[in-house]
């Protein structure tokens, strides 16, 4: 452990460079050398970072492309955290289905954190982190396993969230929507009009909030929220609303993240 310790904080190297090893996909998963937790506790949160040394992370899909909330992003969690990975590819649900079990090997991958989640990818001089490009260089990371098990919700209150749960399949139980962004007030609009576009705001019995945003590209961004009480759950974030404040943020998946109580 003090060796892997070592390594870890050795091949935390700010820069860009994309230069790699090839090494061929193996037919079996392999092991984890490092949690997603640890990964995370040592990737800075202010710069990206290039990683140099043979770090191996193992997690299962919690997200899905499959309604268009999630783009060319694969977010992945075992049993101490989340993070996501930046892929160059539609509809990764098929490869990439939610639940099953994945191996990256990170050798040569930027990362970096965006709204409060780890993210990895290529690395790239303008954006930290971009998507890696060709299924070559995908399949050099990414190691799909046959084992499929979804992963269940962690229940959390707003109150109790911090910035190590992003990242993380989350549930939040007893909401109320109380604003919506997708309301044109100017033509009559009222909060029972509020679709699932843009930025949907929450509040629980506490009068905590959190925000949910959605893609316009969704297939359900057009519905409307209930405006009722209800549970979501998503992929935990930190957004920047456009009223200039930070909230924590689920994204949801699918329209039935949603459930009404």
């Amino acid at each position: 452990m003090i060796l892997l310790l070592a390594t870890i904080s050795a091949l935390l190297i700010v820069g860009c460079s994309t230069s790699i090893e090839h090494e061929d996909t193996k037919s079996t998963l392999p092991s984890a050398n490092i949690s997603i937790g640890d990964l995370r506790g040592y990737i800075s949160p202010s710069s990206s970072v290039t990683i140099n040394d043979d770090v191996i992370v193992v997690g299962r899909v919690t997200s899905s492309d499959r309604e268009g909330n999630f783009y060319k992003q694969i977010a992945i969690e075992d049993d101490t955290g989340g993070m996501v990975l930046l892929v160059d590819l539609y509809n990764t649900h098929r490869e990439y289905p939610e639940g099953v079990e994945l191996a990256l090997r990170l050798k040569g991958c930027a990362a970096q954190y965006n709204y409060g989640t780890l993210e990895v990818g290529r690395a790239d001089k303008r954006y930290g982190v971009d998507y890696l490009q060709s299924q070559v260089r995908i399949d050099e990371v990414v190691v799909r396993g046959t084992s499929i098990a979804k992963r269940q919700a962690t229940p959390r209150q707003i109150n109790e969230l911090k910035g190590s749960m992003c990242g993380e399949l989350t549930r939040i139980e007893r909401l109320q929507l109380v604003a919506s962004t997708s309301i044109d007030t100017t033509t009559g609009e009222i909060l029972s009009d509020a679709r699932w576009r843009e930025y949907a705001t929450f509040v629980d019995e506490r009068s905590d909030t959190i925000v949910v945003y959605t893609s316009e590209y969704a297939t359900y961004a057009e519905r409307k929220i209930p405006n009722t009480e209800v549970a979501i759950e998503g992929i935990l974030q930190q957004i920047k609303h456009p009223n200039t404040r930070e909230y924590y943020s689920l994204k949801m998946r699918y329209e039935s993240d949603c459930q009404k109580h």
